[in-house]
């Protein structure tokens, strides 16, 4: 084992950044999350998957868990806002991820709920033609969302297939909002015979 593997192995793990760090403190944070994170309690950190920096200005939504529950297996979550320390209720149950970004959404973005349906973007790792959908989208958000939102990153609403109805931070077409699924469609829409046939002319 080089000197190199073996200072990696040894060095501290910061628990709310995920990363190796040069030191911790008592709770496993290292210094710059600790003074991010400084208006929450202690055991209230963001979720594993949940977005750790504020992407734009304005107040910004994530997902908090416990990280000192006792109970194996049963983990409180709550909504939480990256730029003013806002702590959502501690939504009952296990892991109910899906209602604390809700909640934390409509503290920082007010009325988000009421916004349009908009066409759902597979990401499939076809970077052109994603690309492509994307801008396509996001021209079409800015036409019938308010006037900044995606720029403010808000999230944008979309229908899902059934096995996928996660909300997904950084998947709003700019990259910076949620795409926050708004329900479940029975069936994928599917474009009239008359336009089906004109895309193979």
């Amino acid at each position: 084992m080089t000197a190199t593997s073996r200072l990696t192995r040894e060095q501290p793990f910061c628990h709310a950044c995920i990363q190796l760090v040069d030191s911790v403190n008592d709770i496993g944070e290292c210094s710059c999350c600790a003074e991010r994170y400084a208006f929450w309690p202690p055991e209230w950190r963001p979720a594993i998957c949940a977005p750790r920096k504020a992407v734009a200005g304005g107040c910004q939504p994530t997902a908090l868990e416990r990280r000192d529950d006792p109970r194996q297996g049963d983990t409180a979550m709550r909504g939480g806002c990256l730029t003013c320390g806002w702590l959502g209720p501690v939504r009952p149950g296990h892991y109910d991820e899906q209602g604390a970004i809700e909640d934390a959404h409509d503290h920082a973005f007010p009325g988000w709920r009421d916004l349009p349906i908009v066409p759902h973007v597979a990401r499939l790792g076809n970077d052109q033609r994603e690309s492509k959908q994307l801008a396509k989208l996001a021209e079409h958000v800015r036409l019938i969302y308010p006037t900044g939102w995606l720029e403010r990153g808000g999230p944008i609403r979309t229908l899902r297939r059934p096995m996928g109805t996660r909300h997904v931070p950084g998947y709003a077409p700019t990259g910076l909002g949620y795409d926050m699924c708004a329900g479940v469609e029975c069936e994928p829409a599917q474009l009239p015979q008359t336009e089906q046939m004109a895309l193979f002319t």
